[in-house]
């Protein structure tokens, strides 16, 4: 008999399933076979399984050495492509004598601060206002009382 070794051996797979088959219908206390599982059961356990072993291995394949090198590796090349199509169109630009996003970016942060420096003047300038007209207005007030 090759394959089996015999009903004490534990290792023998079918044993072990009989044996913990009869052990589970005892302990439910009653010898009934439980209902067999229909098609659509057995088709959902097939794809659980299925990606649930995926899931497992696409997670250790994320997680190597190999994989992470060659993320790094894409996205430095991506980066210096990146740098290389921006240099090229700068170069364009200037060749055509257009504006470039440079170059506006850096008139609006001179618009801007412009701005502000006039607000402050003209804050500054109504400041000085309000207290002309306050001051003219007491002494206009003290002419009028004498």
């Amino acid at each position: 008999m090759t394959g089996f070794a015999g009903p004490g051996n534990e290792t023998d797979p079918m044993t072990k399933f009989w044996s913990d088959m009869m052990s589970t219908m005892s302990a439910m206390g009653t010898a009934t076979m439980p209902k067999p599982p229909t098609q659509e059961d057995m088709l959902k356990q097939m794809r659980r399984a299925f990606f649930d072993a995926w899931a497992v291995k696409c997670e250790e394949f994320m997680q190597s050495d190999a994989f992470l090198a060659m993320m790094k590796q894409s996205m430095e090349s991506s980066l210096a492509f990146r740098e290389k199509t921006n240099e090229f169109l700068k170069k364009t630009l200037a060749d055509a004598h257009m504006p470039s996003r440079d170059d506006t970016d850096s008139i609006l942060v001179a618009l801007s601060s412009l701005q502000e420096r006039m607000l402050d003047k003209l804050d500054g300038l109504s400041e000085r206002v309000a207290a002309l007209e306050s001051s003219s207005g007491k002494t206009s007030a003290k002419g009028k009382k004498s």
